[in-house]
């Protein structure tokens, strides 16, 4: 038996003995893969452009693509992994994908210069996806380089990929230069999955086609002009005229003494609905939000406020239900309970609305306060159950710019046919309630414009 011969067996024994090994044995095939060798991003070029790539590992060696095929198999048991993941993309026809796959798809490994995290992949970018890359600019730049790229590509759906890297990726922080525009990815960190922003997928780790076409439909429209992002709305989510932020409550904003904190919930939501007896499928919206977030990030029962103040608001909400003539959704009241948690990390958002056929609901970044605009950038794959006409949409939380300073802050433009300006602050996912009201892109919204934003 020939070297080839024997090391595609003992990858197909390996495969074949996965789902059928004791925990022992997976912990010392993760074991192997958590080596160092997989956290290197150059390592990723040098593997992918070879002509015929072995691993070796102590005295044992097998060929780079039947350990991709076995790592791929891997990533739909309970031990996958970033590791796992990049040894299973390297088995993909990688020199046909585009900076923007390559960054998602190996996020997480390292390199000492910010900047070597996009020139490492670099040449494994495809010619029709090629451009001009200044190795000599600072991190910060390079990364506003890539963006710009992207953004002006003429696709929409490469547009929305950026979009979707800054969700998962998080924001380039200049905090000495503002300036710097808000819609740059920041890729020297890890990809984080905290909200469902476009897939019901909580790892980032787990096998999963890359995100080319976020969204499901009523897709926003992007612009980049003069170095200024332009979102064109649907009026369907967004209304003729946007939507802004109504209320807006996080912990921070909160007494923090002992006496305060179990009912902290119960006096939310009592500012949040005033009139209980006239909010019943007010509250099954915000339940149907909470329940989407929630099950996506497959928390436990100690998620679950439990104290005697919530218990009694319970009962008189159970109680106004019974006179209710529709009660549709109600099972779903038992997630208010986990307000107590979300609201630890983000910002419960009312949004403003265009129509009298009920109220929308969203979670948020911490920074969100009233005022700010809510842009609609798609309609999510799913809606609730029993969700009649509520539909759940990411929106991008804005934060408008209305004052002009000697800083460079441009003023936040009125009248017919202007676009106002801002800073994206972050993405929400949201509960709209009401039928649709058009399809027309009736507004758009700046942010990002240079050298002012």
């Amino acid at each position: 038996m020939n070297q080839a011969e024997m090391e595609k067996r003992v990858t197909i024994l390996m495969i074949y003995k996965l789902c059928r090994t004791g925990i022992r044995e997976r912990d010392r095939l993760a074991e192997f893969f958590n080596r160092s060798w997989f956290s290197r991003r150059w390592v990723i070029q040098e593997a992918c452009l070879a002509r015929e790539a072995i691993v070796h590992c102590g005295r044992y060696s097998s060929s780079l693509p039947l350990l991709s095929l076995a790592a791929t198999r891997i990533q739909n048991t309970d031990i996958a992994s970033y590791p796992i993941k990049m040894m299973a993309n390297l088995q993909r026809p990688v020199m046909e994908l585009s900076i923007l796959e390559l960054l998602w798809n190996f996020h997480d490994a390292i390199c000492l210069e910010p900047k070597d995290l996009v020139a490492a992949l670099f040449g494994l970018v495809s010619e029709d996806n090629q451009f001009r890359l200044d190795y000599s600019l600072h991190w910060t730049e390079l990364y506003r380089q890539v963006a710009v790229s992207a953004f002006s590509s003429n696709n929409n759906d490469v547009g929305l990929q950026v979009l979707l890297h800054l969700f998962e990726f998080g924001q380039v922080f200049e905090q000495d230069n503002a300036s710097y525009p808000s819609w740059v990815p920041d890729w020297r960190k890890s990809r984080r999955r905290l909200l469902p922003y476009n897939s019901r997928v909580k790892g980032t780790d787990t096998h999963e086609n890359y995100p080319a076409s976020p969204g499901q439909s009523e897709k926003a429209i992007l612009n980049f002009q003069d170095n200024t992002l332009q979102v064109h709305w649907n009026a369907s989510t967004g209304g003729p005229r946007g939507r802004r932020v109504i209320f807006a409550r996080t912990f921070n904003s909160l007494p923090h003494d002992a006496g305060y904190k179990p009912k902290r919930v119960v006096y939310i939501l009592q500012e949040l609905f005033p009139p209980l007896s006239n909010s019943i499928q007010d509250f099954i919206t915000l339940s149907y939000l909470l329940q989407t977030i929630v099950l996506f990030r497959k928390n436990t029962e100690d998620w679950r406020l439990n104290n005697k103040a919530f218990d009694r608001y319970m009962r008189m909400l159970q109680e106004m239900l019974s006179k209710s003539s529709s009660s549709s959704g109600a099972e779903t009241f038992t997630y208010l309970r986990t307000l107590d948690f979300l609201l630890q990390d983000y910002c419960l958002l009312e949004l403003e609305p265009f129509n009298e056929s009920g109220r929308s609901f969203g979670i948020g970044p911490k920074a969100a306060e009233t005022g700010d605009a809510m842009i609609p950038l798609w309609r999510l794959g799913w809606q609730p159950e029993a969700g009649g006409s509520r539909r759940m949409i990411t929106m991008l939380v804005v934060r408008p710019i209305k004052d002009h300073s000697p800083s460079g802050n441009t003023s936040m433009l009125e009248g017919e046919g202007s676009i106002p300006q801002g800073r994206i602050l972050g993405p929400a996912v949201c509960v709209v309630s009401g039928s649709p009201c058009g399809d027309e892109y009736d507004r758009s919204f700046g942010v990002g414009k240079e050298p002012n934003l």
